[in-house]
């Protein structure tokens, strides 16, 4: 019998191993890597149901020391295979993965620690030549619908030069919760490889997700398989731009409407913010969902307005529409509500009175004249009356005066009437005359509206 013979740096073990390696992984998944050449072509098999495209994929950032973007990992489920995608950002090829996939954190290869062991991952491909995509395509008999998996991806990357002279990209950002999609952008482009970079060594990145609880580099992140379903093919927005309403109303009504599949319900966040009106003094705040029964295409919100005695120009509250499930939002999200004012200007009248308010004059005067001045914008025709209402002078032996109007034409402020003066040749002193103004029109009495005339006696006493 013919022994088998094994240098001494060489185990049965890794013998093993390497046997293993060539025989048995290929069957358990099937990885290919494709380049940016002609050569070596991948075939990865989008998830489709009636023709639609699925909307069950989760796209995962791949990432170098929790910072830099090396490129994206995307999962999908066809309800027979699970298929995950490394895809190389621009700047960067891959030469290695690593994967391991299963129905509970503890079926993900790790120590005794927490950390993960990377060289028990199943799914592992290398590449002489580093390539800017790999998938792996696993069956998933054994999972049944509804079975949360745990995901371990980290690969070997390496820089290249970008077309556009850039080097590293910085990671974007992503959310997530268990069950739940984690979403990220990543710039996706092919590479040559006459642009690798010249003695660039390669560097781990993993696909971020939950730490493994070691000391040790290492993230998972959890994929829920789920029914590939047609993708959304509705879209609710606002029906107008903009919407008015009046303080005359008890509520203003805003129109949502929703287009396109209206098989399914459908359900979206609407909530008011102020603009130039004020939450509480002009209108009632709201937040709300929106629901969406089938084959309903709009529905009504009725923002309640309130009324009140301040005189304003035309306030707004700014309208916005989030969180659409089972539809996108369409272009027109946010809107504005116009609310004007019902409170009535009452102009301020003019008003009239007597400039100067006091008149001395002798008795051997002939006449006085008398000033009456209107104030205000003088907008329009107005009128005043006035008359001598009283004083020590009698008429018409010390004054002659009849009861007249002034009638102030639009843009006129001044106005006058005379007084005669007659001379008695009595020594009885000085005399006086009270003069007033009465029934302003289009404009209203001022202060002083009464004035006095003192009328000097120039006669000699025996």
């Amino acid at each position: 019998m013919r022994m088998l013979h094994f240098h001494n740096s060489i185990s049965v073990k890794q013998v093993l191993f390497f046997w293993l390696s060539i025989c048995l992984l290929p069957g358990m998944a099937l990885a290919t890597g494709n380049h940016s050449d002609k050569h070596n072509s991948g075939n990865h098999k989008e998830c489709k149901h009636d023709d639609k495209p699925c909307d069950n994929s989760l796209t995962v950032p791949l990432l170098i020391d929790e910072k830099i973007q090396a490129g994206v990992v995307k999962v999908s489920y066809d309800e027979h295979n699970l298929t995950i995608k490394y895809v190389a950002n621009d700047g960067w090829l891959i030469e290695t993965t690593r994967l391991a996939v299963a129905d509970s954190f503890e079926g993900l290869p790790q120590d005794r620690y927490g950390n993960p062991k990377l060289r028990h991952f199943p799914y592992q491909t290398h590449h002489q030549k580093p390539v800017d995509a790999i998938t792996h395509s696993l069956s998933t008999k054994n999972w049944p619908i509804g079975t949360e998996l745990y995901i371990a991806a980290q690969a070997d990357v390496v820089a290249v030069k970008s077309r556009h002279g850039k080097m590293r990209f910085k990671a974007d950002s992503w959310f997530g919760k268990l069950g739940k999609n984690l979403k990220t952008s990543g710039k996706q482009s092919g590479h040559d490889n006459d642009h690798k970079n010249p003695g660039a060594k390669a560097q781990s990145a993993w696909a971020k997700g939950y730490r493994f609880p070691g000391s040790k580099e290492g993230f998972y992140f959890t994929y829920l398989l789920q029914p590939c379903e047609p993708g959304v093919n509705s879209t609710i927005q606002f029906k107008a731009a903009v919407f008015y309403s009046s303080e005359d109303e008890v509520s203003a009504k805003v129109s949502v409407v929703r287009s396109g599949d209206l098989s399914q319900p459908a359900t979206v966040q609407f909530s008011t913010s102020d603009g130039t009106a004020s939450a509480g003094v002009d209108y009632a705040a709201m937040e709300t969902e929106l629901t969406f029964n089938p084959n309903v295409t709009k529905l009504v919100v009725y923002i309640p307005v309130i009324d009140d005695s301040v005189v304003e120009e035309v306030e707004t509250v700014n309208l916005q529409l989030t969180d659409a499930q089972g539809a996108t939002l369409g272009e027109q999200d946010t809107a504005v509500l116009e609310i004007a004012d019902n409170d009535v200007v009452v102009p301020q009248l003019d008003t009239f009175i007597f400039e100067p308010a006091a008149y001395e004059i002798r008795e051997s005067g002939d006449f006085v004249v008398v000033t009456v001045k209107r104030l205000g914008n003088l907008a329009g025709e107005a009128s005043v009356d006035y008359a001598a209402t009283g004083g020590t002078a009698i008429s018409p032996r010390d004054f002659e005066l009849m009861p007249g109007t002034l009638v102030f034409p639009d843009g006129i402020d001044t106005a006058t009437f005379t007084i005669n003066i007659n001379e008695d040749r009595i020594a009885d002193g000085n005399v006086t005359v009270e003069l007033s103004l009465a029934n302003p029109v289009n404009a209203e009495l001022g202060s002083p509206s009464q004035a006095l005339l003192t009328i000097e006696d120039n006669e000699t006493p025996n």
